[in-house]
């Protein structure tokens, strides 16, 4: 009884993912973290069906969209950073 006991009282450690949006980058806009959270969703769930084109084909317009997006974010962000120091 006492082996039993043992192994049901053992703990066990997981991990906790924050839902913080501390560690993102000054360019990130919220829209963007959604956007990139949505893409991580749907590339998930391709993958667990890879024959469904039609999810296959959102997935990818997706995350062509949001990398255009960041890029385009990434580019305004450090355009306006580089303006300000020049001191236009």
């Amino acid at each position: 009884m006492a082996t039993i006991t043992a192994k049901s009282s053992q703990l066990i450690k997981t991990k906790v993912r924050s839902k913080s949006r501390t560690f993102k980058q000054n360019w990130m806009t919220d829209e963007l973290f959604d956007l990139s959270a949505k893409r991580t969703r749907l590339h998930n769930k391709a993958k667990s069906e890879p024959l469904n084109e039609k999810l296959q084909n959102d997935y990818k317009a997706l995350r062509n969209m949001v990398t255009n997006k960041i890029a385009g974010a990434k580019k305004k962000y450090y355009s306006n950073k580089y303006e300000n120091c020049r001191g236009y």
